[in-house]
């Protein structure tokens, strides 16, 4: 009895619709017509490599672990790749397929893309057959089943055969491609061809695909591929030309994606004039290889050679007209759309002084033109339009001539059968199309465009939105005709939006859409449509005309007997031409809406006339103009400075929620204002509505990213120009607080700009940059006419008290203060307090990049600045110098005695930390703290601290964080929003890093991330030099650091954000969903036993519950490790410190139990020196629910 024999007998699988018999029949039928018995095969092939795989060292090996689940699949596994080999006859190939794709076949996974590295190296004879026979069975795959979705495939590996090395391999392989017959073939055979044969080979074999050995038989190869594919499928293709597309084909990826011309582009410019003559028959092939190679970013070189071979080419309207209806090169896969635009359209533009709009080529011209605009729904490409359009031009019955010209519109539409939105499809009537839309209707009616969102956040964004008689109407893609028509009709135009369909596809239309007037209208119903309808069926013209919405039309019966548009257009804009404008403001149709809804509400609305008049005209330059600039100047003045940047505020406030700053139309005049902010006398207020602006513009919409990078950037430029030092504090405010990288990276752009032309530090620098706002000894009075309010500075809060004349304290604003002045007044509060809240964000960056200041420093930067000495109040700080330490309280520097301590201007500060201080220094703090009721800002004292031995800081790497499993979705979330940076992208490459740019170092913690796990298992953290957060496979490799060169006040807090991911995202967190799998459930039961949990916060609140354990007289025996012991009368329970789970402690049996901690957080004996540990909370909380135990049921310990 053979193997197979014995095997199947002995496993026999139960499959519900194809079973093992239909595998082993196939196998039986093809070894027969092999002649090859499959006893020989078991006892010379199979045999030796079972007993390769059954090595222990071969025992984790993927096709190992399928033998011992079940012999019949490591048999098949073996077997098919060989006899494919032996064989590669297609007719079993497709029996083998039909198998591979069956339900529940057990050939499905028997070609599994498997490269048996226990026989690479030492078995070539068993290697080689099993690996050129699957590889035979994808060619197969892709050659004749689904060539269209693999062809990508196909050439990307192909083109390395050469680099395979083994010849057996390299002979079967180009053997099997021979013999089929396909239309990509040639294609194949060119980059097999092109390809070099000095590939670097990865081991040091001796090359034996050389040039002297295979390169004839190559090329045989190519040219009678070529011969066969112009035999098969029609083609004019030449060896000669293949050869000369050679050096552009292997041109290395652009820099840039910037366009070429072929002038500046040699390579090309130099093939052009070697087939000067032949441009027509050279294009022919160009564009076969083009049809079938994804270009990538290659097409920057095509564009020009490919227009270049157009506009020379001999080719007349009928080889275009035949190219044109063969679909050559405009049906496959790749670059059809380019090619149209690039080749045709160009070869259609050069011919359009021949043709008559009537001509065949036209109508085939086109409708591909209009085709690819809708499938790819964008506008048609515009040199055709145009093209178009001068034929349309030429029409002599002036009736079909404007309908042609109407269809051949600036802008399109596109419509599905369909009654849910279709995502997409706005992006026809995006920007330039939309534009050149409500252009034409601001000649037809008063409107303001109020908005052009450049982005769209869905299901429900206006795709424009305008004002017309004080009311604004947001345009939808699905409403747009609807809307358009009815504001026409209650404006009593004589004129309607009316869509024309110019193709059609199934239930689905493409239209142009135009303003026509009745008659015009009449005769496109009665002519073009009935022409454009010929050929559908009679349901699908009723569907047709139901999409035109005809009945609500509603032309006024008075005047039917209109002009057309495009005469009733052509004499307004001669109307215009002469009209002298007095104000650029109020004679501007787009801003009418925002004068009435917003300058009208100013106080100074009369002067904001010449402002805006000014502002309007601004050309939205990198640099203002010098007289634009002075006519600003003389009209703020006018106005009054301080005025004019209150009442901006107000402005920029109420129309940044709009997003019509945003709108490319409108981005001129934001220029003016953001320079006016930065140029004229620029203070605190004015740079602040520059930082709203900025903010404002980099606000990220989920899913699409910030609302406008370009605004944004014009806000970053001003700032930079303005040359304040305030300005920079502003920067460095703005970095310290944004969690979104797209914006801490344009923030970084402009931090360097501002820096370089200074000699101070960045970090001394900013501390010295930032804004105060006009706060003198912690108090600010603002004027509200009738009132005053004070602000004062208590507490890390900023206070406000109102005042009457007197001074005297009123309980709330006056009711009889100006609005407009209160609006004014509370502006500004918000401004100030923005930032104030900010900087708090800044006291951490002092631990982590490591500062030092000198006291002469410190005093005058952040001791003597209004809002940092505020959030420094409480905080400890370390005397480098003399090895002492100081907190600052009540503005008042003192020891750890109380006493009243002296900084030296020449002392160098630092702000105090654990990791670097003795544990008999951090208990005498922490007792200071805890025995003053000392509330800190920043945890300090009790701060979670990561020291490091002199044996860990000599390595590269810690292992510290290693082997958690972390969910990735929230692992993402929190990363992001603490600074670090992983994303989606490059799943092998991609985990949590944040890079130090003071220090110049990133931090890593990598992961093996996989977008489709749940959780992911962390690795050692190491450190390298650089920035090296940006993710991206063709960057340098980044050289580990020695842990020894991080400062120890880094490294920790580094280590701190790290122990917080893995707090917050531990799969432990949820033992549901981590039970599913036994490494989660392993390392679960791990977490909860404590393996993991010995983290330092829970040293912290070990440290923090000593203190309170006679505070709350809580019944415990102390301490088992990382495990707080509690004595109820039932039980001995423990709690984890580091997770908070409860067990008894005895059994270890773990307690489902879920205090409230709203009752703790109120007892008034309950001082925590941390109010930011919700887990320090739950410990008490069961802790003082566990000791009284004797009244607990079984139920509630949930055991």
């Amino acid at each position: 009895m053979n193997i197979l024999e014995q095997i199947f007998r002995n496993e026999k699988p139960e499959q519900p619709e194809f079973t093992a018999d239909q595998s082993f029949d196939l196998l039986f039928d093809w070894f027969k017509a092999s002649n090859i018995e499959i006893s020989t095969f078991e006892k010379e092939f199979l045999s030796p490599v079972k007993e390769i795989y059954a090595l222990p060292e071969n025992a984790s090996n993927h096709s190992y672990n399928n033998y011992n689940t079940s012999e019949i699949y490591f048999y098949l596994r073996i077997a098919f790749p060989y006899i494919i080999y032996q064989n590669p006859d297609n007719s079993f190939l497709e029996r083998l397929f039909a198998l591979y794709q069956a339900p529940n076949s057990l050939s499905a996974n028997t070609l599994y893309s498997d490269s048996h590295p226990p026989l690479f190296f030492e078995h070539p004879e068993l290697y080689i057959p099993l690996i050129a026979g699957r590889k035979i069975f994808f060619y197969y795959h892709a050659i004749h089943l689904k060539i269209n979705e693999n062809i990508s495939f196909l050439p990307l590996d192909f083109r390395g055969l050469k680099n395979q090395n083994r010849e057996l391999y390299f002979e079967k392989i180009l053997a099997y491609v021979n013999a089929q017959q396909f239309k990509e073939k040639a294609y194949m055979l060119f980059l097999l061809y092109n390809s070099p044969f000095d590939y670097k080979l990865w081991r040091s074999d001796v090359r034996v695909i050389t040039e002297e050995k295979y390169g004839s038989l190559i090329e045989q190869s190519f040219r009678e591929s070529i011969a066969q594919c112009n035999a098969l499928y029609g083609f004019h293709l030449h060896f000669d030309d293949f050869v000369l597309l050679r050096d552009i084909f292997s041109l290395q990826a652009p820099a840039t994606k910037r366009s070429l011309t072929l002038e500046k582009f040699k390579e090309g410019l130099s093939f052009i004039q070697q087939v000067k003559g032949q441009e027509t028959r050279m294009a022919e092939t160009a564009i076969y290889l083009l049809m079938n190679h994804f270009l990538y970013d290659h097409q920057v070189y095509w564009k020009p050679v490919l227009q270049r071979l157009a506009q020379n080419s001999d080719c007349d309207a009928d080889w275009l007209l035949q190219k044109l209806k063969t679909k050559y090169g405009l049906s496959e896969q790749y670059n059809s759309v380019f090619i149209f635009d690039n080749f045709y359209t160009e070869v259609f533009n050069r011919l359009k002084g021949s043709l008559n709009y009537e001509d065949e080529v036209i109508s085939v011209y086109e409708n591909i033109l209009y085709n690819y605009a809708y499938n790819k729904t964008q506008k048609p490409n515009a040199t055709g339009l145009i093209a178009l359009k001068e034929l349309a031009g030429k029409v002599e019955n002036p009736e079909w001539k404007l309908m042609y010209e109407s269809k051949i519109s600036n802008y399109y539409f596109k419509s599905a059968y369909s009654d849910r939105y279709n995502y997409g499809l706005e992006e026809l009537l995006r920007g330039a199309q939309m534009q050149a839309l409500l252009s034409d209707l601001q000649l037809l009616m008063p409107i303001s465009v109020v908005n052009i969102p450049t982005k769209l956040s869905y299901p429900d964004s206006y795709i424009a939105k305008i004002s017309y008689n004080y009311t604004e109407h947001n345009i939808y893609y699905g409403s747009v005709q609807t809307l358009i028509n009815s504001l026409l009709k209650s404006a009593g135009s004589a004129y309607r939006l009316i869509m024309i369909p110019v193709y059609a596809d199934n239930w689905s239309y493409f239209y142009a859409l135009a303003f026509m007037s009745y008659p015009e209208t009449k005769f496109f119903i009665e002519f073009y449509l009935d022409n454009f309808a010929k050929g559908m069926a009679e349901n699908q013209v009723e569907h047709l005309m139901d999409s035109l919405e005809f009945e609500k039309l509603n032309y006024d019966p008075n005047q039917l007997e209109a002009i057309p548009f495009a005469h009733f257009k052509a004499n307004k804009l001669s109307e215009k031409t002469g009209q002298k404008i007095k104000n650029r403001f109020l004679d501007d149709p787009n801003w009418v809406w925002f004068k009435n809804k917003y300058v009208d509400e100013l106080n100074s609305k009369e002067q904001w006339y010449e402002v805006m008049n000014v502002i309007v005209q601004c050309s939205g330059s990198k640099k203002p103009n010098t007289k634009w600039l002075a006519e600003l100047k003389e009209v703020i003045e006018t106005l009054g400075a301080e005025k004019y940047f209150k009442e901006l505020q107000i402005l920029m406030a109420g129309s940044l929620k709009e997003d019509f700053w945003y709108d490319a139309n409108f981005r001129g005049p934001l220029s003016g204002l953001l320079w006016s902010c930065t140029q004229l006398s620029p203070n605190d207020l004015s740079l602040s509505i520059v930082k709203m602006v900025i903010q404002s513009a980099y606000a990220k919409i989920p899913g699409i990213g910030p609302k406008s990078t370009a605004t944004g950037n014009l806000g970053l430029e001003a700032l930079v120009s303005s040359g304040k030092d305030e300005a920079f504090g502003l920067l460095v405010i703005m970095h310290n607080k944004t969690k979104y990288n797209n914006f801490a990276r344009a923030l970084e752009k402009s931090i360097d700009k501002f820096k370089a032309t200074s000699t101070t530090p960045e970090q001394l620098l900013a501390d010295k940059t930032i804004p105060g706002f006009g706060f003198e000894n912690g108090e600010r009075i603002l004027d509200g006419g009738n009132c005053l309010l004070k602000l004062t500075l208590e507490n890390q809060k900023i206070n406000k008290q109102w005042l009457n004349k007197q001074n005297e304290k009123l309980k709330n604003a006056p009711y009889d203060i100006n609005k407009k002045t209160l609006d004014e007044i509370n502006l500004e509060v918000k401004q100030i307090t923005a930032v104030f809240n900010d900087l708090k964000k800044r006291i951490r960056t002092y631990w982590l990049y490591d500062r030092v200041w000198t006291g002469a420093e410190w005093k005058s930067y952040l001791l003597g600045h209004p809002f940092i000495s505020s959030h420094i109040e409480n905080l400890i700080w370390t005397n480098k110098s003399k090895g002492t330490d100081f907190i600052l309280i009540n503005h008042e520097l003192l020891d750890s005695d109380g006493k009243v301590y002296a900084l030296n201007d020449t002392d160098e500060v630092g702000l105090w930390h654990p990791v670097v201080n003795t544990e008999e220094n951090v208990a005498r703090w922490q007792n200071y703290i805890w025995t003053n009721n000392i509330k800190q800002p920043e945890r300090q004292a009790f701060r979670e601290h990561y020291p490091f031995s002199d044996t860990e800081l000599s390595q590269t790497e810690s292992s510290r964080f290693a082997h958690h499993f972390l969910e990735v979705r929230k692992l993402m979330a929190i990363a992001n929003a603490a600074g670090w940076i992983f994303t989606y992208e490059h799943e092998d490459k991609s985990w949590p890093r944040v890079y130090i740019k003071p220090l110049n170092l990133t931090a890593h913690i990598p992961c093996d991330y996989d977008r489709n796990s749940f959780a992911v298992p962390t690795k050692n953290l190491y450190f390298t030099r650089d920035n090296s957060t940006k993710i991206a496979y063709n960057l340098k490799t980044y050289e580990k650091i020695l842990l020894s060169e991080i400062p120890l006040v880094t490294l920790s807090e580094i280590c701190r954000d790290i122990d917080l991911f893995i707090a917050t995202t531990s799969v432990s967190n949820n033992p549901e969903l981590s039970d599913n799998k036994q490494t989660y459930h392993n390392y679960n039961d791990s977490y909860h036993h404590g393996l993991f949990s010995d983290n330092a916060s829970a040293k912290i609140r070990k440290q923090i519950i000593e203190k309170l354990i006679p505070v709350l007289n809580i019944n415990s025996s102390g301490f088992d490790k990382n495990y707080w012991i509690i004595n109820g009368s039932k039980h001995i329970y423990r709690i984890n410190l580091g997770s908070g789970f409860a067990q008894i402690k005895d059994s270890q049996k773990h307690i489902n139990l879920i205090p409230n901690v709203g009752e703790l957080k109120k007892n008034k004996r309950l001082r925590l020196p941390i109010e930011d540990d919700d887990t320090l909370y739950i410990i008490l909380a069961k802790a003082l629910f566990l000791q009284n135990d004797a009244n607990i049921t079984i139920d509630v310990l949930g055991i």
